[in-house]
């Protein structure tokens, strides 16, 4: 069992929060927001989904007043194009979401809520362009999102940890003419959902994890090189650079990633780590 996070390292921050709120803070060198904190009516926590410790301290006294209004989790209905929306355009541009038709058609956005809408085959996604500690919502409690560009004869299969960036890897790999099936995981692991996904469909051509240049996308790799090797499957797992995930680099890099995958010689139950 790993060690929780000392209170010395969140706890000052957890108690400067009004009740009921949380807030996204950067835990020790990380270069991302990955730690959550929050200040409970009962109790302070603190979890960081980078290297997946948390921390609890309960208070003396419990808060019984009025808690701030959680934000609603059935679907927003005031749903507009995402390109009529400056805000979420400017927001998709800052995640490297290239502004072309191509890249935004098929992007929704509610204003009430400041998410940009995702639907998918296994329900909707939500993401919040500003800054709040929920930076997504899977409206439907789906485990994993099957991101467009679908084929029923893939002649591989890529899954990333974020939607946005499944959807822009989709794209590209549609534009070069390669027959990819995309998949966001919806985190760091593949949900058992998917993987019961995988076996069934997929098994006979390699299935590559592109996840994010961080700790959490280091263990996403470890856990699936284990994967691989114990149900004997094709696949592997890209390696990125430190702090990068895949929608942090440019098309032509993106480009050159999947043909790169597309190319490479697979062999069952051997997990390779491609760079």
């Amino acid at each position: 069992m790993s060690k929780p996070i000392h209170p010395d390292e969140w706890l000052m921050s957890a108690k400067s929060l009004p009740v009921g709120q949380t807030r996204r803070v950067r835990h020790g060198r990380e270069s991302r927001s990955n730690m959550v904190i929050s200040n409970k009516p009962d109790r302070y926590t603190a979890y960081c989904h980078a290297c997946q410790r948390g921390g609890i301290v309960l208070k003396e006294h419990a808060y019984l007043g009025k808690l701030p209004e959680p934000e609603p989790l059935e679907v927003p209905t005031d749903l507009i194009p995402v390109h009529e929306h400056v805000g979420a355009m400017t927001f998709l541009a800052s995640k490297n979401i290239p502004m072309l038709p191509t890249y935004t058609n098929g992007l929704l956005f509610s204003p009430s809520r400041r998410r940009i809408i995702i639907n998918t085959p296994q329900g909707v996604l939500g993401r919040h362009i500003g800054s709040s500690p929920a930076k997504w919502i899977t409206y439907n409690k789906q485990t994993y999102a099957s991101v467009g560009y679908a084929t029923p004869d893939a002649q591989m299969v890529v899954i990333t940890e974020d939607t946005l960036s499944a959807w822009k890897t989709g794209i590209v790999a549609t534009e070069l003419g390669l027959r990819v099936q995309m998949f966001a995981a919806l985190g760091s692991q593949i949900s058992t959902q998917l993987m019961l996904r995988l076996l069934a469909e997929y098994s006979g051509v390699p299935i590559i994890v592109w996840s994010d240049g961080d700790k959490g996308g280091e263990k996403f790799r470890d856990r699936w090189a284990q994967q691989v090797r114990a149900m004997n499957l094709l696949g592997g797992s890209y390696i990125p650079a430190k702090n990068y995930d895949p929608k942090d680099y440019p098309i032509i890099t993106v480009a050159e990633i999947l043909k790169s995958m597309a190319a490479y010689k697979f062999e069952p139950g051997r997990a390779y780590g491609l760079l």
